[in-house]
């Protein structure tokens, strides 16, 4: 018995380390989740550095291989703007439709 609640309490331990890693306990921007956001991309201002994909915490942005660029999963994206925030060439961008 002893033995499982170690293992759990080092499976939450590796867990914990992991979110705070991926940046998704940091604190999302005021105006994240409103409905009429949209990602913006740039293909041409991306240098494909992919800090915007080390950045999403909940790994919304892929980079296709094939053609050399990023893919944004808009299922998925919460619009918490890391991505944008982190980008060198604002390559992405947040647009807040009022």
């Amino acid at each position: 018995m002893i033995r499982n609640i170690l293992s759990v309490v080092v499976t939450l331990k590796i867990i914990f380390k992991y979110f705070i890693g991926i940046g998704v306990f940091q604190k999302f921007p005021k105006k994240a989740f409103r409905k009429k956001e949209k990602l913006i991309y740039d293909l041409e201002k991306c240098e494909n550095c992919l800090q915007c994909i080390k950045t999403c915490p909940i790994k919304a942005i892929s980079f296709d291989e094939s053609h050399q660029r990023i893919v944004i999963n808009e299922k998925n994206c919460v619009h918490c703007g890391f991505c944008a925030e982190k980008c060198k060439t604002n390559a992405l961008r947040i647009d807040f439709e009022d």
